[in-house]
């Protein structure tokens, strides 16, 4: 009898709690996500970039998480689908975007065509100038 990837997310998210980072480009065990999510993971991988987060919980006083994240610089990235332009999702995503200024992060904002080899290499340059 095993644990399910959900449940192991959910343990990973208590205070305590970490997921170990390997050299894989991400380090908690979550579902594959979106078709844009996994299409940003396979160009993330081929570029070797840093190993970042998932869901990543940013704001202790509200349930917003970011899709990715390099928690060490505040870089958070954001994959954009189409279902972020109606009202009442695009209200709460710019909920989200203005609270994670507010907290001092980077907040990077993909669409389908801004993932690419020229875009991702960008974000990963940002990462490494502030890690070192």
């Amino acid at each position: 009898m095993g644990i399910s990837e959900q449940a192991l997310a959910k343990i990973l998210r208590q205070p305590g709690y970490s997921a170990v980072v390997e050299t894989a480009p991400t380090s908690k065990t979550v579902a594959p996500g979106s078709t844009l999510e996994q299409k940003f993971l396979s160009y993330w991988q081929a570029l070797n970039g840093p190993a970042l987060e998932r869901e990543v919980r940013f704001n202790p006083t509200r349930k917003f998480r970011f899709d990715f994240a390099h928690v060490a610089t505040a870089t958070a990235i954001e994959i954009e689908g189409f279902g972020h332009a109606k009202r009442n999702r695009y209200t709460a995503d710019l909920e989200k975007y203005n609270s994670a200024a507010l907290l001092g992060w980077t907040l990077i904002r993909l669409t389908s065509p801004m993932i690419n080899a020229v875009e991702l290499q960008r974000i990963i340059n940002h990462i490494k100038e502030r890690t070192g």
